[in-house]
């Protein structure tokens, strides 16, 4: 599947960028470990650190202006910083590709806990790792099919369900 350079530029900036700046690593780190673990923290600042050093680096001294206005004011900067970013990504394929790979790594101990969705009408998701239904009773799942075939009925004859 090809790498999809605007949406990885949203990502970036959105996701990485925008925070970093608003909040800096140290309140990143604060706030991970406090959900989370010291490890998460460290995790989570250090991939923010990775992604601003990487993707920064590739600014022209031209553009340096736009980026420290970006640190000034992110909130009305970022579609201009996304711009770049894109422009950026566009023209650096093997660096998006480093980008995305760095974005999607799993997390320590092997197993991504977030979950992004972007501009999407509904959205339903259901992460249970561990979960235990031995012995649940009245437990439905509902799922939202789009783009496949419709879902069947749901029917409590065992003799109709496949084998």
């Amino acid at each position: 599947m090809p790498l999809d350079i605007a949406m990885l530029a949203t990502t970036v900036v959105g996701s990485f960028l925008m925070p970093y700046v608003k909040k800096g690593a140290e309140k990143i780190a604060e706030e991970v470990t406090h959900k989370f673990s010291d490890a998460a923290a460290e995790h989570v600042t250090g991939l923010a650190q990775k992604v601003w050093d990487r993707v920064t680096g590739l600014f022209t001294p031209k553009e340096q202006p736009a980026l420290e206005m970006f640190k000034e004011n992110p909130d009305e900067m970022q579609a201009m910083i996304e711009k770049i970013v894109k422009q950026k990504l566009e023209e650096n394929l093997q660096v998006a590709q480093e980008v995305d790979a760095m974005i999607h790594a799993p997390a320590p101990g092997g197993q991504m806990d977030g979950i992004q969705i972007m501009n999407a009408g509904v959205v339903g998701v259901v992460n249970m790792p561990g979960a235990n239904f031995q012995g649940a009773q009245n437990v439905t799942i509902t799922a939202v099919n789009q783009g496949g075939q419709p879902p069947t009925e749901p029917t409590d004859d065992p003799s109709s369900q496949p084998h």
